[in-house]
C-alpha cells in the first residue's frame, strides 16, 4: 500500500492522509511512489510491504 500522509496543526488529529493506491508487490509500489514524489506536495509519501493473506479487521 502506499499512501500520503499530512500533518498540520490546524487539522483535526494533526493528520491526515491520503492512499494512493494497493499495489499486487513492493516493486510496483515503489515505482508509484517515484512517479508520485515529484508531484508538488507528494515528497513524503510512505510505502509499506505487501501483506497477503491477512485480515486486516
Amino acid at each position: 500500500m502506499l499512501w500520503h500522509t499530512h500533518t498540520d496543526d490546524d487539522l483535526p488529529g494533526e493528520e491526515d492522509f491520503k492512499v494512493i493506491g494497493i499495489y499486487a508487490s513492493r516493486e510496483l509500489a515503489e515505482a508509484a511512489q517515484r512517479r508520485a514524489e515529484v508531484l508538488p506536495g507528494f515528497s513524503d509519501l510512505k510505502a509499506l510491504e505487501i501483506t497477503r493473506n491477512k485480515n486486516c479487521i
